[in-house]
């Protein structure tokens, strides 16, 4: 995707995986990370940390979608090498108001 900034930056961004959930109607935009836990650290504080780290550019994917796009959104980040979904519930937006579905 191209998005355009509040100060008329343009960026181009690409999303590792998107999809909606048929279930619920939410999108999901997930980014995948290859990173592993430290030696002794756990996948709690190794996904905490992660998150801490790529919020930002989550959020951005997130705002660019949200930009063309009224479903609910939702963001995780998936690691790789240990199979672990991580959702980012802190991103989560509803429908926007713009959606007219029943």
């Amino acid at each position: 995707l191209t998005t355009v900034d509040a100060q008329g930056n343009i960026r181009d961004i690409v999303i590792d995986r998107s999809f909606i959930d048929l279930a619920s109607g939410e999108r999901w935009i997930i980014d995948y990370k290859t990173g592993q836990p430290a030696q002794g650290e756990s996948l709690e504080v190794f996904a905490a940390r992660q998150c801490a780290t790529h919020i930002d550019q989550l959020r951005l994917y997130r705002d660019a979608v949200r930009a063309v796009e009224t479903a609910p959104l939702r963001c995780a980040l998936f690691f790789t090498a240990l199979g672990l979904l991580h959702p980012v519930p802190e991103l989560d937006l509803p429908a926007s108001e713009a959606d007219t579905r029943p």
